[in-house]
This record gives C-alpha cells, sequence and structure tokens, in this order.
C-alpha cells in the first residue's frame, strides 16, 4: 500500500487487497485519487473493495472436458480434440469471455495425444495461450478401405 499527499493532487491511496471470490483467494488492486485527506483516502478505498467484492467471481473459462473439435476420416477413425489443462480465473460480472481456436490441418498417421494447434483464451486483460491435443488416433486406411475405392482416387 501507498499513499501520498500534495496540495495539488490531494490525497491519494494506491493499494492491493487480498479478498476471496467465491471461496478462492485473490488480489484486488486499485487507487483512490484526489479527496480532501488520507483518512478519506483509506475509507474510499475501503468501502471500493467492499463494493467491488460482491462483482467478482471464479469462474471455468474452458476444461479439459469440453470437446473443442473433432477429427474424423473417410474410413471411420475419430481424434475428439481437448485442451490439456482446466483455465479458471477471477473475472468481474459481465466480462465477456474471447476463445480463439487454432487447428493444425491433419494427415494419416495421427498418434493419440498429438498436439493439433491452440485455444487462446482472453477475458479483459488476462490471456492465455493452451494446445490442443487429441484423445484417440487415426491410422491409415486399412487394405480393404483402399481396395474398395480404387476408382474414386481416394487411397490416402
Amino acid at each position: 500500500m501507498k499513499s501520498v499527499s500534495s496540495p495539488q493532487a490531494g490525497a491519494c491511496f494506491g493499494f492491493a487487497a487480498d479478498i476471496q471470490a467465491d471461496g478462492q483467494p485473490a488480489r484486488l488492486y486499485g487507487a483512490v485519487l484526489g479527496l480532501p485527506t488520507l483518512e478519506n483516502a483509506f475509507n474510499g478505498a475501503t468501502g471500493l473493495i467492499h463494493a467491488v467484492i460482491p462483482a467478482l467471481h471464479y469462474r471455468s473459462i474452458i476444461s479439459t472436458e469440453q470437446v473443442i473439435a473433432e477429427y474424423a476420416a473417410p474410413w471411420g477413425d475419430q481424434a475428439t480434440v481437448f485442451v490439456e489443462q482446466d483455465v479458471n480465473w477471477v473475472v468481474y460480472d459481465g466480462m465477456a469471455e474471447h476463445i480463439t481456436t487454432d487447428l493444425k490441418p491433419v494427415a494419416p498417421p495421427l498418434a493419440s495425444g498429438s498436439n493439433v494447434g491452440s485455444v487462446t483464451l482472453r477475458v479483459g486483460d488476462e490471456k492465455t495461450n493452451i494446445p490442443l491435443k487429441t484423445t484417440g488416433g487415426i491410422f491409415d486406411p486399412d487394405i480393404f478401405w483402399r481396395l474398395t475405392r480404387l476408382g474414386s482416387g481416394a487411397l490416402f
């Protein structure tokens, strides 16, 4: 915490407050500027902290249980795409979540657990990029599948 005072700026108080958001620890940063006295600045900071706490919530932004995408081969092999870690952040009520997915084109063979891209998460000033992995593999088609499609050009 830092307090300063001058005739031109008035009383100013910058703070970092350790709080709870839905039972999870969080740190709240803020400042109160231009009040008549330091006591007013301290009281203003306390009021600001108590006013903000109810609007803060611990939220799951993305989960390892969410299906992000799925690759499917014409011969039936499938690989589901998921993030390899949960992301939980403290957010304010009404903050918009922005999720952008960047998937790579793939070709067989594709092993289970392959890195196939990333997902970028942004909420307010928080931003992170997380790798995307596959839950299963996509293997080359078997000889029967290839032979039954000789005329179609789909030999992979």
